[in-house]
């Protein structure tokens, strides 16, 4: 009898045919959006079938985030964008720690482009090592100017990322993401 099906499999080694790398790369992305989803189904909703907050959020991510070669593979936090729409960015925006509570402020004024006073402001704080991110519980507006982050017990003495993006009055459209660095 003649074999015609038996196939010697690939030796995959320590990712010599880039299996384990790209592996490697959707698990850390993954690892790195999980604690954000709830911010990220807001800020990358979409009506277009076949395409979830999070899938194009991961798509993004593994596109333009990624740093490093196998096996040390990481995501850069100033690269990543938990939002993604055509509402006005918080302009200027800048923020101060202060023991466990941050001051973030940002230009109120639209300079001449299509922005409303009531459009609302989200910062987002974010410790990756934990995996504990938390939002600014205060509904902030745009006409502000600047609103307060008070941390979580979790986040009190550690470096937190800090993120902020603008939506209009009723969550539909959201801005892209800025980041303000790590405080």
């Amino acid at each position: 009898m003649e074999c015609i099906s038996n196939f010697e499999k690939k030796k995959t080694g320590h990712g010599a045919d880039g299996r384990l790398e790209v592996w490697l790369r959707f698990k850390v992305a993954r690892q790195f959006l999980t604690p954000l989803t709830r911010l990220i189904n807001m800020g990358f909703a979409t009506k277009k079938r076949g395409k979830t907050p999070l899938g194009r959020a991961m798509s993004y991510t593994l596109k333009g985030c990624m740093e490093g070669t196998y096996p040390d593979i990481r995501v850069n936090p100033a690269l990543v964008q938990l939002s993604n729409g055509s509402a006005v960015i918080p302009l200027s925006a800048t923020a101060e720690r202060q023991n466990g509570v941050i001051q973030i402020s940002w230009c109120s004024s639209s300079n001449g482009r299509a922005t409303f006073h009531d459009d609302g402001i989200i910062v987002c704080a974010y410790h990756v090592e934990s995996a504990v991110a938390g939002i600014n519980e205060t509904t902030a507006i745009r006409s502000d100017g600047r609103t307060e982050l008070v941390l979580p017990v979790q986040l009190a003495d550690k470096p937190v990322h800090l993120y902020a993006m603008a939506h209009c009055r009723d969550k539909r459209k959201f801005s892209r993401t800025v980041y303000l660095g790590e405080h």
